[in-house]
């Protein structure tokens, strides 16, 4: 049984890299801001350094505090998480690797009448409620921020600007996938 839940473990660590890294390097790839090959170093590398400073706190709530996991229930959570980020790669259809990995967490453990601690996934859930308004605030008073100062330089280093900052979003979303998406993958391997 350890050796089928390593094995989906790296199935879904495979879908969050097929699904996360185009959100945080496709852009930059596709513009010819940087190549392919130096992209997925970069995203590798800073994937790690996110796990390795940070994703013991993602783990910790995914792995100890959300749901008294065992085999079985990582093993169907995990591998209905993978195929549905699969199907839905495949469809070109965009989601949360990390909604569907708790949410098939939790139907799980429901599923085999395991406690779930329901007040940790209402955090949980809250912060996917309140990330994308946040995120819309931030974006406009960012965007109106960078329209005001900008616009009085000359083109080309209007350009280089622009490059710089999407290399630099590229990087902090590479980051965060160690920290908050990988980190909850293997939460739940960590108990």
């Amino acid at each position: 049984m350890t050796e089928i839940a390593v094995l989906v473990s790296f199935l879904i660590a495979f879908c969050v890299g097929s699904n996360d890294a185009s959100n945080a390097l496709s852009i930059c790839v596709g513009s010819g801001i940087i190549k392919l090959k130096r992209a997925i170093l970069l995203f590798g590398g800073l994937v790690f350094v996110g796990i390795m400073l940070q994703g013991s706190k993602v783990m910790k709530t995914v792995g100890k505090n959300l749901v008294d996991v065992n085999l079985s229930i990582l093993i169907v959570s995990m591998t209905v998480s993978a195929f549905l980020i699969i199907f839905s790669n495949w469809r070109k259809l965009p989601l949360s690797t990390h909604q569907v990995i708790i949410g098939s967490l939790i139907d799980s453990a429901v599923a085999a009448g395991v406690n779930v601690n329901f007040s940790a996934f209402l955090k949980i859930v809250i912060s996917w409620v309140i990330s994308p308004f946040m995120a819309v605030g931030f974006s406009f008073v960012f965007y109106k921020v960078l329209e005001k100062t900008i616009s009085k330089f000359s083109f080309f280093q209007i350009e280089r600007i622009l490059k710089v900052l999407l290399l630099l979003s590229g990087f902090l979303i590479s980051y965060n996938t160690g920290a908050n998406e990988l980190a909850t993958v293997l939460g739940p391997d960590n108990t």
